[in-house]
């Protein structure tokens, strides 16, 4: 709402004094932000709506994926069997009824490892995992913790033999570096006004504290 009405994130009170913050990366709030913006939504219960509709959406594609994934694994009747699942998924359906960003998150993990499956057959493998690894990026943009999950993207990339030669690890290199290039505009945010180097997220500690403590 912050971003639509005053073109800015706002401060925040978990921050010290209401200063700006980085605690949650940028793209779920972005993606809402650009949904009120295109359906011109101003009061708060149709901004409600609009966020569900994306989630819709974002939902369908999540079983989309989840299809294609199985297809790239096995044959059409188990990739049926999947996408048939993942549509009655409980926890899939719950999660949209609120504004999470599990929802954009899902299916950005989903593409990533789609993605990752195709760089194995495909002639240029190097152009599927620079996709890999922006969706990753993407991810990470979406929650922190998505940016381990370019560990196993860039193994699944990896997969020209034999691997130490140059053609072989320039697929999971290109997803690397694909993966940072996704966090720079973030990063350099963070740096303007934090004054410090934050490349995604400062919730780490509060996230222990609050998981752990």
């Amino acid at each position: 709402i912050s971003l639509v009405d005053h073109g800015s994130f706002p401060s925040s009170i978990s921050a010290p004094g209401h200063s700006p913050t980085a605690i949650r990366p940028p793209l779920w709030p972005l993606a809402l932000a650009g949904a009120y913006e295109v359906t011109g939504a101003r009061a708060i219960q149709t901004r409600w709506a609009v966020g569900r509709w994306l989630e819709v959406v974002l939902g369908a594609l999540t079983v989309a994926l989840v299809y294609l994934i199985a297809l790239e694994l096995w044959d059409p009747r188990v990739a049926l069997l999947a996408g048939a699942i993942a549509a009655v998924y409980p926890p899939l359906l719950l999660i949209g009824s609120a504004l999470l960003s599990e929802t954009l998150f899902i299916p950005l993990v989903l593409a990533a490892v789609l993605a990752a499956l195709r760089s194995r057959r495909a002639p240029r493998a190097a152009a599927w995992g620079v996709a890999a690894g922006a969706l990753v990026g993407l991810g990470a943009m979406t929650r922190a913790n998505g940016l381990a999950l370019v560990v196993p993207v860039g193994f699944l990339v990896w997969s020209t033999r034999p691997r130490l030669r140059l053609h072989s690890i320039a697929a999971p290199l290109a997803a690397a570096a694909a993966t940072v290039a996704m966090l720079i505009p973030w990063t350099v945010r963070n740096a303007e006004v934090l004054h410090r180097f934050v490349p995604l997220s400062t919730q780490a500690g509060y996230t222990l504290a609050g998981a752990y403590g």
